[in-house]
């Protein structure tokens, strides 16, 4: 055999071009980054890089068992004649262009790839050279603040796996240089791509000495076979048996073999080189034939299999067990892991799994239980459809009277689900007397009733039977249940008016959802509880907590719960007058409703979408929903009504005749049903008879609307307010007609020209002036007022609440969890009212202020109501600066900052965001960049923000912008929530990093 040198340096043909271009290119990269797994040429790799530079190289190889501090750079600058007692001045005295090599590098890095402490101090000197040139080479991917400016500023080079991997003339040189044969181009192709990767081919070639073979039989095979037929008799009759393993562990062998010290035995295996990778995968090019040999023993191959499975269910590794247990078309294993490990899979979000599993048993293995299970799982993932026509058919086959039952409400359960709410009670009532529905079973067909209740607005009736339900799930200690029964007994007390109520059975519903893990159940309970804060007018706090819920809901894959809570990310970005932010959740909602099948959410959003580009003035949004809406399929006749409200509004909005019969007819189908949709219907269906000129049907439907929201149904009036503004003709004609408290909130929020109340003093004068944004000031009637301690907090809330608040809920705003009495806050607007009299009223048990809108002069309103999208540059940066000063530190209770940090929050982390897209038009990399790194630690979990800012990274072409950015969110949401980011962020991860 031909004597070769093992160490000299491969030509690696496919990354020359990209090194002669980092090397040669203008602007030079101030570092190139060699970042993939151990073997994969990084190393080679910046060694042909430095072969094509003229510069001085100091090469920086830190060990495992070092000082990572500055005793490791002062020995590499002795070398280049600096002084190296003083290493940072040495470092900062560096003149001329000079390549600092530091490989490895992960070796200074914790797992999450940030740097050691020792070593962020002469690193960042490096970094902050600029004749410094650095070449790195990583396992992992690093999180330097340093190194993220700089590529956010393009002077970064990535040279990632994709790169790196080697091209087969590059395997056949490498199989020269070690073993000193030709190996064919073609050959080589086909090793790789049959072996399943170069290097750990090419390690068992070498150690094998064996050479590529003639004739017809293949080079894997041929050296399957010379492996196997070199290895002892003690390792090779085990090895047949743990081929059913993919991955081996000292447990497993001992537990299908005879060998009694496993540990020792894979030792073995590892010293023979049939070990791949850190996970002790058997490598396939031995496994396929010990598996050939197994097969022909079927005895000796379903003895194996079963004690494999064995094992895999006892660690609960039950996807490896399911594998097994259908290649061997062992039946009675596959359902008892179906029956035993069907549970887990739904709980942990991996329905679609579970499905497969079941479908994939032949019919005949099927039983009933197991049939249940598959409709269930099928109501996870929205195919409520599919769920009820299995139900069905395993109904009427049943025999057994219990068997029925049961089956009969799931049917029910799934037929709720769907919408279908009668069908469901009438499946269920015959069981509610019957003595034989026990335990959980009771708790499901009560639940069922009480829902089947409210739908038909007998809510006292269902809160009755809503309490049964939740002694019954207690009784049967399904802790599950339980969290279902108060979540739904909540809905219903929300549909009441009860909100207090509400918000306390919700949060003994959550309460049970962490009880149990978080499962994505919890993401439903959670948007109850925003649409609550909703109705209270705590627009802020509705937001988070519905943005809480689709954080969860898109964790656990659940797109249909993650499009209710986006939808109500919308209602409330909309009730606080942002209508273009509205508008972009509408749209990411409306999409993961359309993928989950979730259609009277998907309908839902699609008009809302088309009313907050009616507000923008949007006429591709506009477009976009009326034509989405004009196709969709619309089963239910709630479905059917809000398609006609997103219809109605796209043309108004694009200027196309209206015609309002849909709407008449929807109107007199839902009969005294005064179902949410019906306020939006009556709102568009005023709004065009008015555009029409049809007065007095106009007003008709507008005294029927203040009925409605009078006795608190029709929808949320935050919500409905800015949609009741379009049309300020109609809304003072309704305010000239006496009473009307919705048409005067609605005035409230969204001013039009009023006369001004005797002696408001000169036009154009405020009654009231409220400045925060830098020097705090109040002047009444032109004169400066001193308020006591919270009184400024007081008035913040009154002028951003967009209704009227409870009092507990202003308490809480301004003292905290102090636990202050109502007194407390009644002698605060007693002093108030002494400085600035009759400031503040109190109507219906709230209190609010007595002035118009208009008539008040408060600078956060300019955060506050500003549309992003259309506002000048100068501006967005000046509202930027300002609420960076605000922003700057944690608020105390008590302060107006307190007051607004949430709200002022998430406008300014848009304000920047905005920035950073108009940056990105003007192609302007190092603007963007910090912009967006400025609206993530403004608002550092939305992933609003998230998707936003690396969707526009990514259009500029910056892979590691786009990469931070995501990096950044995702530590956030691990350290808040525990939680992955959504799959389309990784997504877009992934893109940045294999583009």
């Amino acid at each position: 055999m031909a004597q070769v040198n093992p160490l000299a340096p491969l030509e690696r043909t496919r990354l020359y071009p990209a090194l002669k271009e980092a090397s040669h290119g203008l602007p030079q990269p101030r570092v190139l980054l060699f970042v993939g797994v151990s073997g994969s040429g990084k190393t080679v790799a910046g060694k042909l890089y430095l072969r094509q530079v003229p510069w001085p190289v100091v090469i920086v190889e830190p060990q495992p068992d070092q000082d990572h501090g500055w005793p490791i750079i002062q020995h590499a600058l002795a070398a280049l004649g600096y002084p190296s007692a003083h290493p940072a001045a040495s470092i900062a005295d560096i003149a001329e262009p000079t390549v600092f090599v530091i490989d490895p590098l992960d070796i200074l890095l914790d797992d999450q790839g940030v740097p050691v402490p020792a070593a962020i101090s002469w690193l960042s000197a490096l970094f902050a050279n600029p004749h410094i040139q650095l070449v790195l080479a990583s396992r992992i991917m690093p999180q330097i603040v340093d190194l993220a400016l700089l590529a956010a500023d393009g002077q970064v080079r990535l040279v990632d796996g994709q790169e790196l991997a080697f091209r087969p003339d590059e395997a056949q040189a490498l199989w020269r240089l070690r073993q000193g044969y030709t190996l064919t181009t073609e050959r080589a192709a086909e090793l790789i791509e049959r072996s399943g990767g170069h290097a750990a081919l090419v390690a068992l070639a070498c150690a094998s000495g064996m050479l590529p073979g003639a004739g017809h039989a293949s080079f894997q095979d041929l050296l399957a076979a010379q492996i196997l037929a070199h290895l002892p008799q003690d390792l090779l009759s085990p090895l047949v048996d743990l081929a059913v393993l993919e991955t081996l562990t000292p447990s497993a062998i001992e537990a299908l073999t005879s060998v009694t010290d496993g540990e020792t035995f894979l030792r073995r295996l590892r010293d023979y080189g049939l070990i791949s990778g850190e996970e002790c995968t058997l490598h396939p090019l031995v496994r396929q034939p010990l598996l050939a040999r197994l097969r022909a023993d079927p005895a000796r191959l379903i003895q194996a299999t079963r004690k494999a499975i064995a094992l895999l269910r006892k660690i609960d590794d039950d996807e490896e067990a399911w594998r097994l247990a259908r290649s061997a078309e062992l039946w009675d294993e596959a359902r008892e892991i179906i029956l035993t490990a069907g549970p887990r899979l739904r709980h942990t979000s991996r329905s679609r799994t579970l499905i497969t599993w079941i479908e994939s048993l032949p019919p005949a293995e099927r039983t009933s239980e197991i049939g249940i299970l598959l409709a269930r799982a099928m109501g996870d993932v929205g195919d409520y459809d599919g769920s009820v026509i299995v139900l069905s058919e395993l109904r009427a086959a049943a025999a057994d009277p219990d068997e029925q039952r049961s089956i009969s409400v799931w049917l029910a359960n799934m037929l709720q689900s769907r919408g279908e709410l009668e069908a469901a009670d009438a499946i269920i009532r015959p069981y509610l007397d019957d003595p034989a529905l026990t335990g959980i079973w009771r708790a499901y067909a009560l639940r069922i009733h009480s829902l089947a209740l409210m739908h038909t607005g007998e809510e006292e009736k269902a809160l009755e039977v809503g309490q049964q339900t939740i002694m019954a799930a207690q009784a049967a200690g399904d802790r599950r249940m339980l969290a279902f029964a108060y979540q739904d007994t909540g809905v219903v007390a929300s549909r009441a008016g009860r909100l207090a109520e509400a918000e306390k059975l919700f949060r003994f519903a959550e309460r049970c959802w962490r009880d149990l893990g978080n499962p994505p159940e919890m993401a439903i309970t959670l948007n109850q509880l925003a649409m609550v804060q909703l109705a209270r007018g705590n627009l802020a706090r509705a937001r988070e907590i519905a943005e809480e819920a689709r954080l969860r809901a898109l964790a656990g894959e659940r797109l249909r719960e993650a499009s209710i809570a986006g939808a109500t990310c919308g209602d409330a970005a909309l009730a606080q007058g942002h209508a273009a932010e509205a508008m972009r959740y509408y749209q990411i909602a409306a999409e993961e409703a359309e993928r989950s099948a979730a259609g009277t959410n998907h309908a839902y959003s699609l008009s809302f979408l088309a009313h907050a580009a009616r507000l923008c003035g949007s006429r591709d949004q506009a477009d976009h929903a009326l034509s989405a809406l004009t196709t969709l399929v619309t089963p239910s006749l709630e479905t059917r009504a809000w398609r006609a409200t997103g219809i109605a509004a796209a043309q108004l909005s694009l200027g196309l005749p209206v015609d309002d019969q849909e709407i008449r007819r929807i109107l007199e189908l839902l009969g005294p049903n005064e179902a949410e949709v019906r306020g939006t219907l009556l709102i568009l269906g005023a709004q065009i008879a008015w555009k029409t000129g049809n007065r007095r049907l106009a007003l008709s439907r507008w005294a029927e609307l203040e009925e409605i929201i009078l006795r608190g149904r029709g929808g949320d009036r935050s919500r409905l307010a800015p949609l009741a503004a379009c049309e300020p003709d109609l809304l003072q004609a309704v305010l000239a007609t006496g009473q009307a408290p919705f048409a005067a909130l609605v005035r409230e929020r969204f001013p039009i020209t009023v006369e001004k109340p005797q002696g408001a003093g000169e036009i154009g004068s405020p009654l009231l002036r409220v400045r925060v944004l830098g020097a705090e000031e109040i002047l009444w009637h032109g004169k400066p007022v001193t308020l006591p301690k919270h009184g400024l907090a007081l008035l913040v809330v009154l002028l951003t609440s967009s209704a009227p608040l409870e009092d507990e809920e202003i308490i809480r705003l301004l003292w905290g969890e102090q636990g202050v009495s109502w007194e407390t806050l009644k002698k605060l607007v007693q002093r108030i009212r002494n400085l600035m009299p009759d400031v503040i009223r109190r109507v219906e048990s709230r209190y609010m202020l007595t002035i118009p809108r208009s008539d008040v002069d408060f600078d956060l309103d300019r955060v506050l109501t500003l549309d992003v999208t259309q506002a000048p540059v100068e501006q967005l940066r000046a509202l930027a600066e300002a609420g960076r000063d605000v922003l700057g530190a944690e608020p105390e209770n008590g302060t107006w900052r307190a007051v607004v940090h949430d709200l002022l929050r998430r406008r300014m982390s848009l304000i920047w965001l905005e920035l950073g897209r108009r940056a990105v038009l003007e192609g302007a990399a190092p603007l963007a960049a910090e912009a967006f790194a400025q609206a993530q630690r403004t608002d550092p979990a939305s992933d609003l923000v998230a998707r936003t800012a690396m969707q526009s990274a990514l259009e500029l072409g910056d892979r590691a912008l786009a990469m931070n950015i995501y990096l950044r969110y995702r530590d956030e949401l691990d350290a808040r929530y525990g939680l992955e980011p959504a799959r389309d962020l990784q997504d877009l991860y992934r893109q940045a990093l294999e583009p």
